[in-house]
């Protein structure tokens, strides 16, 4: 749709876990540089909210591999089973 950009369309109350992706040459970059990524979004509703959102994250590799390393699901979202018999 963008180049170099992912576009997520979501529907009123959802949320999502974003993909990680990495680039090619990951393990070849310095555990100390810093990787960055730009997140833009809008609201569906462009009279309430009409400039779009932004948040600019930087993190060392090093830091964002122990996150990664440590991962620990959310204890607090529903199952995708509860989801499902409560949405029919």
């Amino acid at each position: 749709m963008f180049e170099d950009k992912t576009v997520v369309a979501l529907g009123p109350d959802a949320e999502i876990f974003l993909p990680l992706i990495t680039p090619v040459n990951y393990a070849g970059i310095h555990p100390d540089n810093t990787l960055e990524i730009n997140l833009c979004w809008r609201f569906a509703q462009p009279r309430i909210w009409k400039a779009d959102r932004k948040i600019n994250v930087w993190i060392r590799k090093r830091d964002l591999d122990y996150m990664v390393d440590h991962y620990m699901p959310p204890t607090d979202a529903p199952a995708k089973e509860d989801f499902w018999s409560l949405n029919q």
